[in-house]
């Protein structure tokens, strides 16, 4: 079994607040950033860190597939100063290989 610790993020519906001012949610289908805290090539695996992260981190989470590894993918950013907050919280909680990425989903 071949896991690789990796990053998380999340945005709550309307506006975002960072640090006191009002940051808009990204639009459907425009690039956003995130939090990838965890890879495996077992789905089980990643399927238990997302649940876990995902309740540890107060963030929505998602397991996607990439080739033969699935990767825990936290939160949806419009902005990266957002992703980066969660990046450090998800490091302090366990994630040490936790990075922000860019994606479209």
């Amino acid at each position: 079994m071949k896991t690789v610790p990796q990053a998380p993020s999340e945005a709550p519906s309307g506006a975002s607040q960072t640090q006191g001012t009002a940051v808009p949610e990204p639009v459907p289908g425009t690039p956003v950033w995130r939090v990838q805290i965890f890879a495996s090539d077992q789905r089980e695996e990643a399927e238990r860190v997302s649940h876990e992260a995902s309740l540890a981190l107060g963030a929505s989470a998602s397991v996607e597939r990439d080739g033969a590894l699935f990767k825990v993918r936290l939160g949806r950013f419009a902005t990266e100063a957002e992703a980066q907050a969660l990046r450090e919280r998800a490091i302090h909680a366990g994630y040490p290989g936790a990075f922000r990425i860019r994606t479209i989903r």
